[in-house]
């Protein structure tokens, strides 16, 4: 995969890193579901269906919190074989991206990827046009776009509203029961001092 950052490099212009700036936008992709949320001062603006990593494979999606690192028009992914566009890197090797045609289309809304997310031409035209470098992303295995995108802000939580919400992540997260994916989500806000 690392060919794939390289010839990014050679046939589109990364976007360097930008200064810490106010970005507005979140952006969310719940795997249950298999969608992807994007929001603007905690409101719904868009959704669109994707097709994240194979399940509980290597090929997974990670879950987790991170920020788009880079943004190319066009890369190679050696690996497969294949191009990508709009590509807007998240996590390692993993990135949201478009691929050529539109048979990978009949997928959308399934775990189909080797763990990128997959968007449609349009998606990620849209996207790609305006999403700057650090912008959130959220990989979760569920979320209730209704109930759960104001807990998705660690860093403007006081100590006392985090440990409330740490006691209530499973009440107020989700509708459903808790899967293991959660469990480790919840140990990922311990781990990095959100609790």
């Amino acid at each position: 995969m690392l060919t794939l950052y390289i010839l990014a490099l050679l046939i589109s212009p990364i976007q360097p890193a930008a200064k810490k700036q106010y970005n507005p936008y979140k952006i969310v992709i719940c795997l249950k579901k298999q969608i992807l949320y994007l929001f603007k001062e905690d409101e719904l603006i868009f959704e669109t269906k994707i097709s994240s990593g194979m399940g509980k494979t290597a090929w997974a999606t990670p879950v987790g919190y991170f920020r788009v690192g880079n943004k190319a028009d066009a890369a190679y992914a050696e690996e497969w074989e294949v191009w990508v566009y709009q590509w807007m890197q998240f996590a390692g090797r993993n990135g949201m991206h478009s691929l050529q045609g539109m048979q990978y289309y009949r997928l959308l809304g399934r775990r189909a990827s080797h763990g990128c997310v997959r968007l449609n031409h349009e998606a990620a035209k849209y996207f790609y046009s305006f999403i700057p470098v650090l912008t959130e992303v959220w990989v979760l295995e569920e979320f209730d776009p209704e109930i759960s995108i104001k807990l998705l802000t660690p860093k403007t939580r006081s100590v006392t509203q985090k440990k409330v919400e740490k006691a209530n992540f499973r009440d107020v997260f989700t509708k459903t029961p808790i899967s293991p994916y959660f469990d480790s989500l919840s140990n990922f806000f311990i781990d990095f001092g959100f609790n």
